[in-house]
C-alpha cells in the first residue's frame, strides 16, 4: 500500500500525462508507469517525449501502471480528501481518496512500458531562469504549423555571441527573435537546435515560473534501462531536457529535437530602415482590436497609411465596408506612404512586446518591416507585407 498527498499526486499525474496522446493505438502508452522506491515517480510518454514527476510517499516499494491518468486525476479532484491510497488487489490497482474507491483494470505489465530516452551525454548545459522561458514564450506565436516544412515547427535556439543565445521562430510570413544571456553555460550551440513546438509549450507551462533555476540540457540519448549497459550514448544532439524542483515535485521533461536545417534567417533581417514610425503600443493595440472585428477575411488585411503626425489603419471588407482608425505617431514617412499588413500577425507582435512604445521600421511597401521596442533591444519581429 502507498499513501501520498492528494494535491501533489494529482499535480504529478497531470504533468506526467501531459505527453500522453489522447487516442492511442498502443494501450501501454495511455498509462503512466509508477515506481515507488525512495520516492514515488510517475512517467508518461508518447515515444518522442517523456515527462516524469517524483514526490515523497509513505508505504511499500513497488512498480505498476496507472491507466487513464487524466480521468483519474479528475475523479480524485471531485472526491477530495487529504491523501490518496494506492494498492494492488487481484491484479487491479485500487485508488482511494475521500469516499471514492476505484478498482482500475490494467492489462499491461510495467515491463512493457517503453524505456526512457534521457539526455545521457550533454553537448550543452545551463541553469536557466524565467528570462529563458520568457524568450521562448515571446517567439512562440510565430512557430509554423505547416507540416510540409516540418523544420519550422519549433524554436531554433543557437549561440550568437559570448554567453548570448537566440531563440527564433518563423512561419515564413513573420520572424520573431528573442535574445537571452546564459552566463555559466557549458558546451556550444553554434549550429543550433530546433526544439519542437509542443515541447516549448510544455516547458513554459511546467518550468516558466520555477524560482530556483531549471537545468536545460542538449545532447545524445541512451535508454536508461537497456539490458546492455555497455552501449555508449549517441554523441549528436538528438534530445533536449528540462529538469527542476517545482514546489515539492521533482519534474523532468525530455523530448526529441527536430532533425532538420533551419533557414538562414540573417538574410531576411533588414540591416536598417529609412523610415521609422513610433507609436504608443496601447493605442496601436486598441486600433487593431477596434477595426479587425469588422473584417470577414481570415487574413484580416489592413492598410497602414502615414499622414502628418499620425498613421491610419484602414480595413476594407467587401461584406461589411471600409473602416478607418487614426493613431498619433512620430515619423518622417512621406504623406500617403502605405503598406499592407496581416492584422493578426501585427497583433501577435505587439503582444510580445512589453514597453510603452513600438517602432515600425520601413523601407518601402514591398520590403520586410521590423517591429521592436525602442527600450528593449533583446526582442524584434520581422513581418512581410502583403498586397491589400
Amino acid at each position: 500500500m502507498i499513501t501520498v498527498d492528494h494535491i501533489q499526486f494529482r499535480k504529478a499525474a497531470l504533468f506526467a500525462a501531459s505527453v500522453v496522446e489522447r487516442r492511442n493505438t498502443i494501450p501501454v502508452l495511455s498509462t503512466l508507469k509508477v515506481t515507488a522506491n525512495g520516492s514515488l515517480t510517475l512517467v508518461g510518454t508518447d515515444l518522442d517525449s517523456y515527462a516524469s514527476a517524483s514526490l515523497s510517499y509513505d508505504g511499500d516499494e513497488g512498480e505498476f501502471l496507472l491507466p487513464e491518468p487524466t480521468k483519474v486525476a479528475k475523479a480524485l479532484k471531485g472526491a477530495g480528501g487529504e491523501v490518496v491510497t494506492l494498492s494492488q488487489i487481484d491484479k487491479k490497482l485500487r485508488v482511494e481518496a475521500g469516499e471514492l474507491t476505484a478498482d482500475l483494470a490494467s492489462f499491461q505489465s510495467p515491463d512493457d512500458f517503453p524505456a526512457v530516452d534521457a539526455v545521457a551525454e550533454e553537448a550543452f548545459g545551463a541553469v536557466v531562469g524565467t528570462d529563458f522561458f520568457r524568450a521562448l514564450d515571446r517567439v512562440r506565436p510565430a512557430i509554423s504549423t505547416e507540416e510540409t516544412r516540418y523544420y519550422l515547427n519549433g524554436v531554433f535556439f543557437h549561440k550568437v555571441g559570448d554567453w548570448l543565445y537566440r531563440a527564433v521562430a518563423t512561419d515564413g510570413h513573420r520572424l520573431f527573435i528573442a535574445d537571452v544571456p546564459m552566463p555559466g553555460s557549458s558546451g556550444d550551440l553554434a549550429e543550433g537546435v530546433i526544439i519542437p513546438r509542443r515541447a516549448v509549450e510544455r516547458a513554459i507551462a511546467a518550468f516558466g515560473k520555477a524560482e530556483n533555476g531549471v537545468r536545460f540540457a542538449v545532447g545524445g540519448a541512451q535508454k536508461t534501462n537497456r539490458k546492455d549497459t555497455t552501449l555508449a550514448p549517441t554523441t549528436w544532439n538528438s534530445r533536449v531536457g528540462f529538469a527542476a524542483a517545482v514546489g515539492s515535485l521533482d519534474l523532468s521533461l525530455t523530448t526529441k529535437l527536430i532533425d532538420g536545417t533551419y533557414p538562414d534567417i540573417a538574410r531576411v533581417i533588414p540591416s536598417g530602415h529609412p523610415i521609422t514610425i513610433r507609436v504608443n503600443r496601447a493605442a496601436l493595440r486598441k486600433a487593431l482590436k477596434s477595426i479587425t472585428p469588422l473584417s470577414t477575411d481570415k487574413t484580416r488585411a489592413i492598410k497602414l497609411v502615414a499622414t502628418p503626425g499620425q498613421i491610419t489603419l484602414t480595413l476594407n471588407s467587401p461584406d461589411v465596408g471600409t473602416s478607418h482608425f487614426p493613431v498619433a505617431a512620430e515619423h518622417q514617412a512621406p504623406t500617403g506612404f502605405m503598406i499592407g499588413l496581416n492584422a493578426r500577425y501585427l497583433g501577435d507582435a505587439i503582444s510580445s512586446l512589453t514597453g510603452e512604445n513600438v517602432d515600425l521600421g520601413l523601407t518601402d511597401s514591398a520590403a520586410p518591416m521590423t517591429i521592436s521596442d525602442p527600450a528593449d533591444l533583446t526582442f524584434k519581429v520581422v513581418q512581410m507585407p502583403m498586397r491589400v
